[in-house]
């Protein structure tokens, strides 16, 4: 056993028979579970402060988590305020964001946040101990990698967009269960609209493949890659069908732009070149 300084990143959860939160720890910058199965403790400890425990236990789990972990003997006690690197909490609070598809990569226990496209959103399940939501989220680029986002408690109770919006999950875990990944919800979990940036560009559009009832694919004289609405091309450029379009290309156009992801770029709207 050994004494252990840090600083409570969030409240206190009921996990099985023990308590626990998220900590910081002095000297190391490493973020850790930590956990005590004494209620006591609870009044003697709150989110954001600085504590140092006595007789307490530094270990991995064989599901290779670090924890903290306190016992009957351990002591709290009110410390000073440390230096925290601001590179850590910033990746704990506002974790990197990747892609589906990049998930697997990820260590078990580490943080990120999520950009995909919502495909199923189940109800809430209750239990005697637990709520939770699950969200379906795929892939932007590749539709084949979907992972299972689980909300619990309070951020079961989140609006969730409509199914096929894209949006980023801020603030997840990634844990694997019978060699499947998937993301557990953490207290700083929020599911918001992916908003990307607009851009403004000069193309020359060379041809158009239909992707669905609504959706066209484009391509230009460089192989460059756009994604619009039919209704979106055929107004901006007044034609009244693709057939009467295709007749006129190639064609040089302003469109503007959204990068939702490195594949796929959603045109928002188009003019000829030279229009008001």
């Amino acid at each position: 056993m050994t004494s252990v300084s840090f600083k409570i990143l969030g409240d206190f959860e009921k996990r099985g028979q023990s308590w626990c939160a998220d900590v910081v720890v002095k000297d190391t910058d490493s973020i850790r579970a930590l956990y005590t199965s004494i209620a006591a403790h609870l009044d003697l400890m709150h989110n954001g402060q600085f504590i140092k425990a006595t007789k307490a236990n530094m270990m991995t789990l064989e599901t290779g988590q670090d924890i903290v972990r306190l016992t009957g003997s351990s002591k709290i006690y009110r410390s000073g305020a440390f230096d925290i690197d601001d590179a850590v909490l910033g990746a704990y609070f506002n974790a990197p964001v990747v892609g589906v598809a990049e998930v697997c990569n990820k260590p078990e226990f580490e943080r990120c946040s999520v950009k995909g496209t919502i495909v199923d959103v189940s109800p809430i399940k209750t239990t005697a101990a637990s709520k939770r939501k699950e969200i379906q989220l795929q892939d932007l680029d590749n539709k084949a990698k979907k992972i299972c986002i689980k909300l619990w408690s309070e951020s079961a109770d989140q609006c969730i967009p409509v199914e096929q919006s894209a949006v980023i999950v801020k603030n997840v875990c990634k844990r694997t269960y019978n060699n499947a990944d998937y993301l557990n919800s953490t207290q700083q979990t929020t599911v918001e609209p992916l908003v990307p940036s607009s851009n403004t560009v000069s193309i020359t559009l060379e041809g158009f493949a239909e992707d669905s009832d609504d959706m066209l694919n484009l391509v230009t004289d460089h192989d460059a890659e756009y994604s619009v609405a039919k209704h979106v091309l055929l107004t901006g450029l007044g034609y009244a069908s693709l057939d009467e379009l295709q007749n006129y290309l190639p064609m040089v156009m302003n469109i503007n732009y959204c990068e939702l992801s490195k594949k796929v770029k959603e045109v928002g709207s188009i003019v000829l070149d030279g229009d008001d």
